[in-house]
């Protein structure tokens, strides 16, 4: 072979070479970038999860004291996680009273919407650490109590012992009457527009044709399904019925839904459903 077409062959094997060392480093970047980004899945249950409710200005956010994990995405504890505005928030806001702080435990899901995960509360009770209950000024009791204590030790494991005297426990008190306040609703396949209003918001209002239905507008909460709808409108020419499921709440005498399922609803030339 002669030379100048080895020296060819050298520089095209060294080309593709650099390039597929790029290509491979850009891929990693890419993947890290995407695991580091990666959020909880829409919909994730969060069942009995301890921390705190924290007010800042008109937001409310839960700080977890533990991890919420799933399939490699992950709140760390001690993070700040928006909470969605809902029943279940009016009535954890009501039992915090004047206070910006309130530890709870919380039950309700994550949703995710524009690369960030929310959470939207089903209910929450007030929980109390049990060291505050126990103090007491008798010295004497005090004593005996860690006597007893210390018998119980020798005979029941850790863990056993735990159960029987756990650290934080649930406060009755301050639930008051928030279980009899409103509760949420399940809507299903009702017919209206959704709309942005004056303040960059997202509004449904029910229009089926023929139909006594109630004009009540409920704002949209951020989730998955509300970001596709925001895509789907973003190719729409003119303005469109979308049929649609959700969780219809309250926050402070306002409606939200929360939407688990939206389809475009077609009248098919004629003014029927």
């Amino acid at each position: 072979m002669p030379e100048k077409y080895k020296r060819l062959f050298v520089s095209l094997v060294a080309f593709v070479f650099v390039g597929v060392v790029i290509a491979a480093e850009e891929s990693n970047v890419l993947s890290q970038q995407r695991s580091y980004k990666k959020l909880i899945r829409d919909g994730f249950v969060v069942f009995g999860v301890d921390g705190a409710i924290e007010k800042d200005g008109n937001s409310y956010f839960f700080i977890p004291d533990t991890d919420i994990v799933d399939s490699g995405a992950k709140i760390k504890a001690g993070s700040r996680v928006a909470l969605l505005l809902s029943s279940g928030l009016d009535k954890a806001v009501s039992a915090m009273g004047n206070e910006d702080h309130q530890s709870v435990r919380l039950w309700g899901s994550i949703v995710s919407f524009k690369k960030e995960n929310f959470i939207y509360i089903s209910y929450s009770l007030p929980i109390m650490q049990r060291s505050n209950e126990l103090k007491t000024t008798d010295t004497s009791k005090e004593g005996s109590a860690k006597q007893e204590t210390a018998k119980k030790s020798e005979v029941l494991p850790d863990d056993v012992l735990k159960k029987l005297h756990p650290e934080k426990f649930v406060n009755i008190k301050q639930l008051r009457s928030n279980v009899l306040r409103e509760q949420d609703v399940l809507i299903v396949d009702r017919i209206g527009f959704i709309q942005r209003n004056k303040n960059d918001e997202y509004v449904l209002t029910f229009n089926a044709f023929g139909q006594n239905i109630s004009n009540i507008s409920f704002g949209l909460l951020p989730c998955r399904e509300l970001e596709r709808v925001i895509d789907i409108k973003s190719r729409m020419v003119v303005p469109m019925r979308f049929k649609v499921v959700g969780v219809a709440t309250q926050f402070k005498g306002n409606h939200y839904m929360l939407l688990q399922r939206v389809t475009p609803a077609f009248s098919n030339g004629n003014f029927s459903n």
